[in-house]
């Protein structure tokens, strides 16, 4: 997925998930994007994975860290609606 930031997004349940992703009955929180980080899983970076954490503002405060914002796994959200690039 390519995610940018300030795409609005949506948490989604992943079957494939261990353990599996447990949401709130009628809980469907948006989200918008504020920052992308890519770690390597590794020093050595011929071995190393890139893991992405996305950073996200929910509208139910609830879903935020103390911060104001959520880390989350890039695989695990969905892409609501891509934010408008500027031709400048």
């Amino acid at each position: 997925m390519d995610l940018k930031v300030g795409d609005l997004v949506r948490y989604t349940k992943s079957p494939k998930a261990v353990p599996p992703n447990v949401l709130p009955i009628n809980k469907k929180p948006l989200g918008i994007v504020v920052g992308i980080e890519k770690l390597l899983t590794s020093n050595d970076p011929d071995r190393a994975s890139i893991f992405t954490t996305v950073h996200v503002i929910w509208s139910d405060f609830k879903w935020n860290a103390d911060n104001g914002m959520s880390k989350e796994c890039e695989s695990d959200l969905v892409i609501v609606q891509r934010c408008a690039q500027a031709n400048i």
